[in-house]
């Protein structure tokens, strides 16, 4: 990997989520499986005090285990503490030579899951 491309990649602790961007448009299925959304992983990563560093949105093929562990391979260096929602296909990030810790969210608000505090406030943001 060139030293460019590492200095592009998320470090030390990454919270990540999942999420389809995108609108309706006439005629088209809405949700999940649209064919006019895109699926996206927003990571945060954050340092010694839990203040967020850098953040990355990046589209992805589909929230598969190929699919996120090609992302990680791209976009996270090796050696990273990743905090995930529970979707099956994060545990990929273990390809990358990453750690994986899972926080099952349920039926859980975002006001209660601080530790997804910055991963959300990107997504908040990005949808406006």
């Amino acid at each position: 990997m060139a030293a460019r491309e590492a200095q592009h990649q998320l470090s030390g602790m990454v919270q990540v989520d999942d999420a389809y961007l995108g609108g309706e448009r006439a005629g088209g299925k809405p949700g999940r499986g649209s064919e006019n959304k895109v699926p996206f992983v927003a990571a945060v990563s954050l340092d010694g005090l839990g203040h967020p560093r850098f953040a990355k949105l990046t589209p992805v093929p589909g929230f598969t285990n190929q699919a996120i562990s090609t992302w990680a391979q791209a976009n996270l260096a090796s050696g990273t503490s990743v905090l995930s929602d529970g979707l099956a296909c994060f545990a990929a990030v273990t390809d990358a030579g990453c750690t994986h810790t899972v926080e099952v969210v349920g039926q859980r608000k975002p006001r209660d899951l601080p530790q997804f505090k910055w991963v959300n406030t990107v997504w908040a943001t990005s949808r406006r």
